[in-house]
C-alpha cells in the first residue's frame, strides 16, 4: 500500500518485562537472530514485554522470525499477542503469531504509542522470543504520557504474611496519615523467610508511581525492600525497589514502567536482614484504572 511504502522499521525502548531467564528483550525488535526468555506464566498473569514508540505511530506491518537454533522456539512464540495501545491503558490486538515466520499487514488507522507482546496463557512454559519487527508511519506527535493519580489501596490479610512488633501493617498503605509506622518483629537468627505485606485495588489498575515515606525512627531498615504486583494474587512482578542507602525519615519517589492492569500490591522484606526489626512508614500509590 502507498501508507506501507512509506513505512520504516521501529525501533521501540523497552519499559517493562516480567521475569527475564535469558536474553534481552531489546533484541527482539532487531534483526540479530537472537532470542529472549522468560520463566513460566501462569493462566492469569503471561508474560508480556512493553514498549514504547519514539512517536505516535500508525503500525502497517509486524515481521517474524524465529531462531532455528533455539530448542522449541516456534512453538513457544506460537500464539503470541502483539497488541498496541494510544494510552498504556486500552488495548488493540494487532496479530497473534503463529510458528511459522510470517509477515503480518496491518490495515489500522490508528496512532499508537505504546506495544505489548504477550505470551499465550496456559501453557506454562517459558517463554521463546526471537525476531518481531515492527514498521510503521512516525507522526510528529509525541507519545501520549500516562500519568496517575493517588489511588487507594485496601489492606489484604489474606496476602500478608508478617510478625506484628507495634502498630498495624494495614497502617503502611494508609495515607491519611504519612506519619504512620508499622514495626515487625525481628526473625529468629538465622531466618531468611520473606515477609510482606499486601494491598489491593479496587478494580485493574496501571501502577505508575510510589512514593514511600521512610518511618522518622529507624526507617532506614526498610532499605532495600521492594514492591510487588499482581493480576491474580498468586504470580507476582517486582516492580520497584528502595535503594540500598535510604535514610530514616526520607521521602523516595519510584516510578513504575509496567503497563498491566494489575489487582493486588504488596511490600516486601528482603532477606538477610532478620536481625533488625522491619520498620515501616507510608506508601502512596499512583495509578490510573482502566475503567
Amino acid at each position: 500500500s502507498e501508507l506501507d511504502a512509506k513505512a520504516t522499521l521501529l525501533t521501540p525502548t523497552v519499559i517493562a518485562t516480567s521475569e527475564v531467564h535469558s536474553g534481552s528483550a531489546s533484541d527482539v525488535f532487531l534483526d540479530n537472530d537472537k532470542s529472549f526468555n522468560c520463566k513460566p506464566e501462569t493462566v492469569t498473569s503471561p508474560n508480556y514485554i512493553d514498549v514504547k514508540l519514539a512517536k505516535q505511530t500508525r503500525i502497517t506491518r509486524i515481521v517474524t522470525k524465529r531462531e532455528a537454533t533455539v530448542s522449541y522456539a516456534a512453538n513457544r512464540m506460537n500464539g503470541t499477542k502483539v497488541m498496541g495501545s494510544a494510552d498504556g491503558l486500552h488495548w488493540t490486538l494487532l496479530c497473534t503469531l503463529t510458528k511459522q515466520d510470517t509477515v503480518f499487514m496491518i490495515n489500522d488507522e490508528t496512532a499508537y504509542s505504546y506495544i505489548r507482546l504477550e505470551q499465550a496463557p496456559g501453557n506454562g512454559w517459558w517463554w521463546t522470543v526471537s525476531t518481531v519487527l515492527l514498521y510503521g508511519v512516525e507522526s510528529e506527535a509525541d507519545i501520549t504520557p500516562i500519568t496517575g493519580t493517588l489511588t487507594s489501596v485496601a489492606y489484604d490479610e489474606s496476602m500478608t504474611k508478617t510478625s506484628i512488633g507495634s502498630g498495624t501493617p494495614a497502617s503502611l498503605w494508609d495515607t491519611s496519615d504519612l506519619s504512620g509506622t508499622y514495626t515487625q518483629s525481628k526473625q529468629q537468627s538465622g531466618g531468611t523467610e520473606a515477609r510482606y505485606i499486601g494491598g489491593a485495588f479496587s478494580t485493574g489498575t496501571v501502577i505508575t508511581k510510589i512514593i514511600y515515606h521512610s518511618a522518622a525512627s529507624n526507617g532506614n531498615r526498610a532499605r532495600g525492600s521492594w514492591f510487588e504486583a499482581s493480576v491474580d494474587g498468586k504470580r507476582w512482578f517486582k516492580i520497584a525497589t528502595l535503594p540500598s542507602n535510604m535514610a530514616a525519615g526520607a521521602t523516595v519517589a519510584l516510578d513504575v514502567t509496567c503497563l498491566s492492569q494489575f489487582r493486588y500490591i504488596r511490600m516486601v522484606q528482603p532477606s538477610g536482614y532478620y536481625i533488625y526489626d522491619w520498620t515501616l512508614g507510608v506508601a502512596e500509590v499512583y495509578g490510573v484504572s482502566a475503567n
